[in-house]
């Protein structure tokens, strides 16, 4: 069994080495360094960092070879499994730990309770006026700032600690006001979630109350909250297909990034990104320049870098559109700087599908089914873009036309295997294997105008522009 499967070394592998010097010491202060499970931490550390490469030679045999001197045998792997169970204890109980020692709301929410049960009223009501003040100082920048402010006033008021009735009462309107600016935010982000997925994905949402918070609650509870004012224009913009709402949410964003929290601007960016490219598939190919800036801009910004990591699909449509502008030195500089920062499984083919992207632009058609031959097609987003460059490669390169309608074919039961693309993402696909079908007939092929005025007509299709140039080349 290999070493690094079990949960308290894949939890230690999230440690820094700095981290793991600081939790080797607080078990030293809490345990002998002959304890099996400071031991264990012991022979970690000193190989620490482990790579991919390495990782599969350490084996629980091995560990416990090095650390008892003898091979294991059935009682001592019972005993090595209790040590690094001990082992994730101890260190679960260290994260807290740290985590206890910066200020925040969960540390004062464990001390308030603390407080209460020990019967320490004063200092109870120095933390919560401590942590009122606090939160009263800035504007909410995400969504659990007005849940915070919810749970210190409402202990304000049931614990009594205010003795003024007048007070009392305006603390108990503070908590409702609280409640509902929290209630309608929350409702919000999750209707605008509900709403961008059925967009996308094949699935149909029933949002119970949403008409009560649009038209009664957020007008109320709006002022001073740019996330409710954010997300009720998301929802608008989703829901109600409210092209101006786009730019406007994105100018917000900019002007007020340092008002609103990196997850609030993230999930914001996302709307509009996937509202943007949901517009492109129906043909409002304008979306491509304001897409190309979103990108551009919440990739600098760090915004689409999330916990270190950019999202591959990001990555990709950046390309696309670097290529569809024939930014092509920058596509390629934009490659090299954040690659790195895609997971490493799949980096590899992201890189070769933005090459085989831009080779494509380029009219390299060659070199764009080279760099698509080294693609594993891990997932299905890899998939369709690869299928879908290399029909158009086939196409352009000429290739046997019977060849071409065989991957046609093959293409096409593809796609309908896929249960995780929305109908309308797959339509896209579908219509551009049946055009290309369409283009190959040597017999009963439409007139070239009507096959123009075919395609000019479908809805949701990306790859309209492609199409149309290549039926004008048709023969009449």
């Amino acid at each position: 069994m290999v070493f690094l499967k079990h949960k308290a070394i894949r939890l230690l592998l999230e440690l820094d080495k700095n981290e793991v010097k600081d939790f080797k010491r607080y078990l030293l202060q809490r345990s002998s360094d002959q304890k099996l499970s400071v031991r264990i931490l012991a022979y970690y550390h000193k190989y620490a960092p482990i790579t991919e490469k390495r990782a599969a030679t350490f084996t629980f045999e091995k560990a416990y070879e090095k650390l008892i001197g003898k091979k294991i045998e059935p009682r001592g792997r019972k005993v090595f499994l209790n040590a690094l169970s001990d082992l994730y204890l101890d260190l679960k109980q260290f994260l807290l730990y740290t985590a206890l020692k910066e200020d925040s709301f969960e540390k004062d929410c464990l001390l308030l309770r603390i407080f209460q049960e020990r019967k320490q009223e004063k200092e109870a009501l120095r933390l919560i006026d401590s942590r009122l003040k606090h939160i009263k100082t800035k504007e909410p920048s995400n969504i659990w700032q007005g849940y915070q402010k919810m749970r210190f006033l409402h202990a304000a008021y049931f614990n009594n600690y205010e003795k003024e009735a007048k007070k009392s009462s305006q603390i108990l309107e503070d908590t409702m006001l609280a409640l509902d600016e929290f209630y309608t935010v929350s409702k919000l982000l999750l209707a605008c979630e509900m709403e961008n997925r059925s967009k996308v994905l094949p699935v149909d949402y029933q949002i119970p109350f949403l008409k009560n918070i649009v038209t009664e609650l957020a007008p109320k509870t709006e002022k001073g909250q740019i996330l409710i004012t954010v997300y009720r224009l998301c929802l608008s913009m989703i829901s109600q297909d409210n092209k101006e709402n786009a730019k406007l949410i994105f100018e917000l964003l900019k002007s007020a990034s340092d008002k609103i929290s990196k997850e609030d601007q993230l999930i914001v960016y996302t709307f509009i990104n996937n509202f943007m490219v949901q517009e492109l598939k129906k043909g409002q190919q304008s979306y491509r320049k304001d897409l190309f800036e979103l990108y551009k801009t919440g990739i600098k910004n760090e915004i689409y870098i999330y916990q270190g990591i950019l999202d591959s699909v990001v990555f990709a449509n950046t390309i696309n559109l670097a290529s569809y502008f024939q930014a092509f030195d920058w596509a390629r500089t934009f490659i090299r700087a954040y690659s790195p920062y895609l997971l490493p499984e799949s980096r590899e083919d992201s890189v070769h599908l933005s090459l085989a992207n831009i080779a494509f632009a380029e009219k390299d058609y060659t070199l764009t089914l080279t760099q698509l031959s080294k693609v594993q097609f891990k997932d299905v987003f890899y998939a369709l873009r690869s299928k879908s460059l290399i029909l158009r490669s086939y196409y352009e390169l000429k290739e046997d036309p019977q060849l071409i309608l065989d991957y046609c074919k093959a293409f096409s039961s593809f796609t309908r295997d896929e249960q995780f693309f929305s109908k309308a993402s797959l339509k896209n696909y579908l219509t551009l294997i049946k055009y290309v079908r369409i283009f190959l007939r040597v017999k009963g092929r439409p007139p070239k105008d009507v096959i123009i005025q075919n395609i000019e007509n479908e809805n949701n299709l990306f790859f309209q522009k492609w199409l149309i140039e290549k039926a004008e080349q048709l023969e009449s």
